[in-house]
């Protein structure tokens, strides 16, 4: 695909999207507050709701390919997004609801054209309650019409830190996650049955060619359930298991790939211990079995390792709301013959002035610690700040900064250290 094909594409599906939510919008301000009444066996007006908003943002992007060395060092550029979204809810009673949504993103890089990229996002969710019952559906699709040629490069180590998650999600791929899970209560006790999956895909173009950046599919499902039981309204514990397995393609005519399946323990405890904590932590010891067909040097084909996905909510004060997060967990790597501990620890703060006016920063640690033969340990440590201001009902406008600092644990491995500031504005308008 090449640069000027695939800037036509994108500025025409920008085109096509921005008269599709001027349309949407026209219409549902003439015609969505209008009542029409219900017919019997049909469901009334009220139970239909639509929604649509569409937002511009600028950014200028100091490292766009994330290196501090070599002739792609702090190449930078400004960057325009547009996003539109619409999206429709049926809810005609408690025990059934949907929402279907679409949320594009159109992003046009200034001076780096070849890094231009469109974002297409599908979410379907369904679900309703009764007394004893609750079921939910969550289905997450996303399209990525970008670059068909992956990264090069060059410097001591090769690809920057994590792999550059970044630049491969600016290129073709499509990305699919979804869950169903249903709760029967007995009393206080209750039952979740829970089935997962998530697929990567790629549709880069692989070459052997050094320095080259390939990226290989991958996947990921498990299916289980947790019991459990209310100790009161707001406090819950629950023991659970998953068994899953994870996937990976096998790149060009090498024979390793990461396939693996799981046994996964889980203990849950989500409680308010008091008006202003909230608690959802979910921990477990996980008992990894990887097939023959990885690199030699392996570590251990049996392994125990930690799965870790909690969330700590908790007010300072009436306007300061806090929240600390960790998620750990093993996956095979997106760009090659690996896997690696995928672990995330995030902080974040809001302040209110007003209704307004908020303001927020946040602290996030991203590791990827690679397994045995791979030698790759490395760490993005992101500080940022937001301010947002919220001028009437429909129109909002946000500012935004971040910095990252990624280095290597690894010895002379320069080309995966780099540092990067991103600042951006943008404007809302919804309906």
């Amino acid at each position: 695909m090449t640069h000027s094909s695939s800037n036509s594409r994108l500025r025409k599906i920008s085109q096509i999207l921005c008269s599709g939510i001027l349309t949407w919008a026209a219409a549902s301000s003439l015609y969505g507050t209008e009542s029409v009444p219900a017919t019997p066996g049909t469901a009334s007006s009220s139970s239909w709701s639509a929604s649509a908003s569409i937002a511009v943002k600028e950014t200028f992007d100091e490292n766009v390919y994330l290196q501090n060395v070599t002739s792609n060092a702090f190449r930078h550029s400004f960057v325009t997004t547009v996003l539109p979204s619409v999206s429709i809810s049926y809810k005609p009673a408690d025990v059934f609801h949907a929402t279907l949504s679409y949320s594009p993103d159109v992003t046009f890089f200034h001076s780096e054209p070849g890094e231009d990229f469109s974002a297409h996002r599908v979410q379907l969710s369904l679900g309703g309650s009764s007394p004893k019952t609750e079921w939910e559906l969550n289905e997450n699709f996303l399209a990525i019409d970008g670059n068909e040629l992956g990264p090069s490069f060059y410097g001591p180590g090769g690809a920057p830190a994590a792999g550059g998650p970044q630049i491969r999600d600016r290129r073709a791929a499509m990305v699919d996650r979804g869950q169903v899970r249903l709760t029967q209560h007995f009393g206080s006790w209750f039952l979740r049955p829970v089935l997962s999956g998530y697929y990567q895909g790629f549709q880069t173009i692989h070459r052997i060619t050094p320095g080259y950046q390939n990226y290989v599919d991958r996947s990921d499902w498990n299916a289980g359930g947790d019991f459990g039981k209310e100790i009161s309204q707001s406090t819950r514990l629950s023991l659970g298991y998953r068994y899953g397995q994870q996937t990976q393609a096998r790149l060009l005519d090498f024979p390793e790939h990461y396939d693996n399946d799981y046994d996964r323990v889980l203990f849950g405890f989500d409680a308010e211990p008091a008006p202003w904590l909230e608690l959802s932590i979910c921990a477990g010891p996980e008992f990894r079995h990887y097939g023959t067909f990885v690199s030699r040097g392996f570590d251990d084909r049996d392994e125990l390792i930690p799965f870790v996905d909690s969330t700590l909510r908790f007010l300072i004060s009436a306007r300061d709301m806090g929240t600390i997060s960790a998620k750990v967990f093993q996956q095979p790597g997106f760009s090659g013959r690996s896997a690696y501990m995928d672990s995330t620890y995030e902080t974040t703060w809001r302040h209110k002035f007003s209704q307004k006016f908020t303001i927020g920063a946040g602290l996030r640690a991203y590791n990827t610690d690679f397994l045995k033969p791979t030698a790759r340990n490395d760490w993005i440590i992101t500080p940022s700040l937001i301010a947002s201001y919220t001028l009437n009902r429909h129109l909002g406008i946000e500012a935004y900064w971040l910095y990252d600092d990624d280095f290597s644990l690894i010895a002379n491995t320069q080309g995966r250290d780099y540092s990067r500031n991103a600042i951006s504005i943008g404007a809302k308008f919804s309906l």
